[in-house]
């Protein structure tokens, strides 16, 4: 397997599903600032008003900076993943394990620290999409400069 056109086309194929996915984070997000009156409404009303009022940019506001921060983390996740499953099945090669347990053993691992490794790059990087999904263009940036 080419791992390299693996892992390409694995990002490409997460940020695409992102992107489908993108406009109810949007609006989850919207309904969950308290700040903004949308609270009580139902998901579609407020998937209308956000088209009224900021049109399909409205819709799609953070998703550039989920897209262009996913795609890097995406290759990280996946070369993560397959490289403690490699790590771990040559680390358990020699042992009295049975190879079922040993593969089962590489896969658990392997996930773990993919998730770990996933979980240190998109956090961060959720923090400024959901910023940009509830604010205008220039208050993320006020307010990731307090910290």
């Amino acid at each position: 397997m080419d791992k390299t056109r693996f892992h390409i086309i694995g990002a490409i194929l997460f940020t695409a599903q992102s992107a489908l996915l993108h406009p109810t984070a949007v609006v989850k997000t919207r309904m969950q600032v308290a700040s903004s009156g949308l609270s009580n409404m139902k998901g579609t009303s407020v998937f209308t008003h956000i088209l009224r009022s900021d049109g399909i940019p409205g819709i799609f506001r953070g998703f550039g900076t989920s897209a262009i921060g996913s795609m890097p983390g995406r290759v990280l996740a996946l070369t993560s993943l397959e490289m403690s499953k490699d790590f771990m099945l040559k680390h358990t090669q020699g042992s009295d394990i049975p190879e079922a347990s040993r593969i089962g053993l590489a896969n658990g691992v392997a996930g773990m620290v993919s998730n770990l490794v996933s979980c240190v790059y998109f956090v961060p990087l959720d923090v400024v999409s959901n910023l940009f999904r509830c604010f205008r263009f220039a208050l993320p940036f006020k307010i990731l400069k307090r910290y």
